[in-house]
């Protein structure tokens, strides 16, 4: 049978008031030395502002960049600055993870997926969605990050559709299964019981 890689966080931390627990993630972590953080204009006032104060008081040097574009060309500016440095603590909704875990994987250096809000399943996905050279969103390879820093107290504050965006997105995957299991049974490519089994529990669960 050809092999399958499956990445998963090396940690999950979840809890109320967490954030101010980076310094000891990155410890854990060996994560050293000089930070990139990539953030939203509101998601850096909601959680960036805590994840800077605790970083910076560390001894972390750290560098802000504030997202406002998923276009691949400018999101390529941001690789290409994400090479000076160790680390990536990406701190937002869909559109700053997703560029912090393609900046992650194109310059080769770990990243910290801290969600502001549960609106898609990409926190810790291997994929990201960017707009391509021809305007058209297309998906890309990624990194799936080292840890995830899921603070309740700002996520259960995140905007209603945002919520509801993130359980349907979940239970959604058990279409994605289905589809699978038959590509499978028609093609013989690759299917996975358990990467599955976790897509359909936690669709179970959300449900």
């Amino acid at each position: 049978m050809e092999a399958h890689k499956i990445e998963l966080p090396r940690e999950i931390i979840i809890g109320n008031g967490i954030l101010k627990d980076i310094e000891a993630v990155c410890k854990k972590l060996q994560l050293e030395g000089s930070c990139l953080l990539l953030s939203g204009p509101t998601t850096m006032k909601i959680a960036g502002e805590t994840i800077l104060k605790e970083l910076d008081s560390s001894g972390y040097v750290v560098n802000i960049i504030i997202v406002d574009s998923i276009d691949k060309i400018e999101v390529d500016k941001i690789v290409e600055k994400a090479k000076a440095f160790d680390f990536i603590v990406g701190v937002g909704g869909g559109k700053v993870i997703d560029i912090a875990k393609y900046a992650s994987f194109k310059s080769g250096i770990p990243f910290i997926s801290v969600p502001t809000a549960p609106s898609h399943d990409g926190i810790a996905s291997s994929r990201a969605t960017l707009n391509g050279s021809n305007g058209l969103r297309a998906s890309y390879d990624a990194q799936v990050p080292l840890a995830i820093m899921a603070d309740i107290d700002i996520i259960s504050k995140a905007p209603y559709r945002l919520i509801a965006s993130g359980c349907a997105d979940v239970i959604s995957n058990m279409i994605s299964v289905e589809d699978w299991q038959l590509g499978h049974k028609k093609t013989q490519e690759y299917y996975s019981d358990y990467a599955s089994s976790i897509a359909v529990l936690a669709a179970n669960v959300v449900s």
